[in-house]
Order: C-alpha cells, then sequence, then structure tokens
C-alpha cells in the first residue's frame, strides 16, 4: 500500500496502519521487498522553503570536522524537515527561507550522525525508566521493511514520548525497475507516541534521512546539545559549532 504524502508540507509522513499491511506483507514474502520510484532517496522528504520567510540558519563547523554529507534543521513547532546547502568543504551549511521557530539540526557524515533535537518539553526520567521497554517494544512491531533498528534517545513528557532511532535494511530490496539494490537502505526517524488509556500508540512519524548506502553497518551516533534550541526569526542566525570526535566502533556496535 502506498504511502499517503502531505501537499501542504511537501514531505512523507507514513501512516502507521499502512506501516503495519506492508510488515505483514514482508513477513508473509520472505526477505524480498520491492520498492517504488523514489523509495530509496531522499527526494521527497523534506519541506520546501518559501521565499516569503525571511529567516535563515548559518552553521559554521570549525576546521577538522568531519566531511558532511546531509543536514537537516527540524522546526520545533511544526517539527518539519528543511534540507540545508553544503558549502564545498561542507564546513559552512545554510538552510534559507525558514519560518519563524526553534530549530534543531542533524548532520549526517560518512559513519556518525550527529544532532541536538528536543524530544519532548520536559523529560521525566523516572517515567521513561518505567515506559522505555513498552514503547521499545511498539517500535520493534511498528514495520517490518528495516529488520536493523537502533533507539539512540527516547524522551517522556506525561502522556507523550517520542524517539529517535536509526533503521537499515539487511535483506534483499528490489528497485520498481526489478534491479536488485546492492548497497544498505538507512533510515534516520522520529517517532512520537501518545498513552490515550492504556499502551503507547504511535501517531506519528518524520523520517529525516533515507538513502541507499554502500555502508552495511550503523552510523554512530552523537547528541550535541550546540545543535538545537536555535531560534530563527526574520534574518540570519550564525552559529559556530565543533564536532567531536565520534564513539570508536566497539563501543557503538548495534549489531551484537
Amino acid at each position: 500500500m502506498k504511502p499517503r504524502a502531505t501537499s501542504n508540507w511537501g514531505i512523507r509522513v507514513l501512516e502507521y496502519w499502512s506501516v503495519g499491511v506492508l510488515g505483514c506483507c514482508l513477513l508473509c514474502a520472505g526477505s524480498l521487498f520491492v520498492l517504488g520510484k523514489g523509495e530509496y532517496t531522499s527526494k521527497y522528504l523534506y519541506t520546501q522553503p518559501n521565499p516569503k520567510d525571511r529567516g535563515g540558519l548559518i552553521v559554521e563547523l570549525s576546521a577538522g570536522a568531519p566531511l558532511v554529507t546531509r543536514a537537516v534543521a527540524i522546526g520545533r513547532k511544526s517539527v518539519s524537515p528543511y534540507l540545508g546547502k553544503l558549502s564545498s568543504n561542507t564546513r559552512t551549511i545554510s538552510f534559507k527561507h525558514l519560518p519563524i521557530d526553534k530549530y534543531d539540526v542533524l548532520l549526517v557524515t560518512v559513519d556518525t550522525f550527529y544532532e541536538g533535537i528536543r524530544l519532548v518539553r520536559r523529560n521525566d526520567p523516572v517515567k521513561l525508566k518505567a515506559e522505555a521497554g513498552a514503547i521499545e517494544k511498539e517500535i520493534r512491531q511498528v514495520e517490518g521493511f528495516f529488520e536493523g533498528k537502533a533507539i539512540e534517545r527516547t524522551g517522556v513528557d506525561g502522556e507523550r514520548a517520542a524517539c529517535l532511532l536509526q533503521q537499515w535494511r539487511i535483506g534483499v530490496a528490489l528497485a520498481e525497475s526489478a534491479a536488485v539494490l546492492e548497497g544498505t537502505i538507512h533510515s534516520i526517524d522520529l517517532f512520537f507516541f501518545r498513552k490515550p488509556l492504556k499502551g503507547w500508540q504511535l501517531v506519528k512519524r518524520r523520517q529525516l534521512y533515507r538513502e541507499e548506502l554502500a555502508r552495511k553497518q550503523p552510523f554512530k551516533h552523537v547528541y550535541l546539545a550546540k545543535l538545537g534550541n536555535l531560534r530563527v526569526v526574520k534574518k540570519v542566525k550564525k552559529v559556530r559549532v565543533k564536532l567531536p570526535s565520534p564513539p570508536p566502533d566497539d563501543k557503538n556496535d548495534k549489531t551484537k
């Protein structure tokens, strides 16, 4: 079943009932999955900027920073992702025509992603500890396409919760042309939950990154507060960021 797309934001929001159906189909069909045109690229993920919006954001990385392959700014009010433009050395990243909001930034390199995303308004550590297992169980039942899943961070605020996770496709997948995709499909996502009565229910998903890569292992992950809470009004905001070294491979191995 083809995912629905929201025309006003210009981004793809997967309906969770259809994701469940996809998971069931995958289980029945084995490890083979056929992708439609553009399914494994980032073409439809990002919000198209409105030229009437005069705000902007420039992120300047310090010398020696790793090469960035993708930069995304996520609005806190709309949770809409905007694609950044990279300079030739990828140390300067610009986002143009942003509406007034506070933004969190995601930076992806060849082996690591850095982010400063706020998941919930006020995280409750006690409730998070009590509910983390139930939320993780729900996530692992949501989507069957990605066999590999790593929940990087979770936040709980009352009856609301959010997770930042990365997923990767290990099994065979076919393009619409019937050609076998040789790479591994990677995805970085935000999942939002509510608990109206009992049990957590997935109510929204934002896919921030999706790409077919030669890399078979999941990305390393680094949370960096400097990449979050960036207020943009009607002018361009500049921020300088120093990216720390990622953790060693053996301390970040999510395949074990």
